[in-house]
């Protein structure tokens, strides 16, 4: 618990354990890259019934164990509805958009505002990811000035690159622990 009463984590014996939300528009784009990069998933078919895809990983930062729980709400506009009963017990949050489409920004920014109001809390590390298939055709300005605007970190990787999906999430574990123990 930090100062300001907030649990952002468990302790299970040999490290922390924190909750991260994903959200993708269109949800295809994040699911796949982030069954490869995980070391447990829950099977994939049960989105369907579920809603959501749960997978984990151990990583270490900065000599501290943690473990990833992440939450994969990415199912998409007609699920937006019923998002905030997953945000419970979250600490970070990342937010995943394809660039070929202003509506699935506008889609995110929605889905960000949605978790704001119902986790919202400074002790949340919050990332946007732009996701493209081809860096050439992209505009890299507009997701950037929505993370800007919104005060949330922005990264830009394509559809596969596990290496930057590494380095958002150990930056989120990292501002984690400094906001742990701060």
């Amino acid at each position: 618990m930090n100062s300001d009463g907030i649990d952002l984590a468990q302790g299970k014996g040999d490290g922390l354990v924190l909750k991260i939300i994903l959200v993708c528009y269109p949800d295809e784009l994040l699911t796949p890259l982030l069954l490869s990069y995980t070391d447990v998933v829950q099977d994939p078919s049960l989105r369907s019934t579920l809603g959501f895809v749960i997978s984990n990983k151990q990583i270490e930062v900065d000599t501290t164990l943690i473990k990833l729980l992440l939450v994969d709400l990415s199912t998409g506009p007609h699920f937006d509805s019923r998002l905030s009963s997953y945000f419970g017990g979250s600490s970070a949050a990342v937010f995943a958009f394809s660039k070929n489409n202003h509506s699935y920004l506008d889609s995110i920014k929605d889905s960000y505002r949605e978790f704001w109001e119902w986790r919202g809390h400074p002790a949340l590390s919050i990332a946007f990811i732009g996701l493209h298939s081809d860096p050439e055709v992209v505009n890299t300005s507009e997701g950037q000035e929505v993370a800007k605007e919104l005060g949330v970190d922005y990264y830009e990787m394509a559809i596969d690159d596990l290496q930057t999906l590494d380095v958002v999430l150990r930056s989120l574990s990292r501002k984690f622990l400094e906001k742990q123990e701060g």
